[in-house]
């Protein structure tokens, strides 16, 4: 849980407010090297996380993959994807 801005309101007492809390979810990539690195679920986030030279045969299989990043589900799927092409261990960024 998070607090954010938000537009102004008025609370029960009759208080006006413009912060609210929010509930958000962190996820963490894991590197024996680095330790937890938090990750974002869009794809700048995910491919951040990589070389800059090595950014465009990822982005190119997730393209064909069809991940698009709208859900939990698409994040697993990409880390899941990369891992079974073998691509996690040589372009990771250590």
């Amino acid at each position: 849980v998070i607090l954010e801005q938000c537009t102004p309101y008025t609370d029960i007492m009759g208080r006006m407010n413009n912060m609210s809390y929010q509930e958000t979810v962190y996820y963490y990539l894991y590197d024996p090297h680095k330790g937890y690195d938090q990750i974002r679920n869009n794809k700048s986030s995910f491919l951040s996380k990589f070389e800059k030279k090595d950014q465009k045969s990822v982005r190119r299989l997730l393209r064909k993959n069809g991940i698009r990043f709208s859900g939990e589900n698409d994040l697993v799927r990409a880390w899941e994807l990369i891992c079974t092409t073998g691509l996690e261990t040589e372009k990771f960024k250590h």
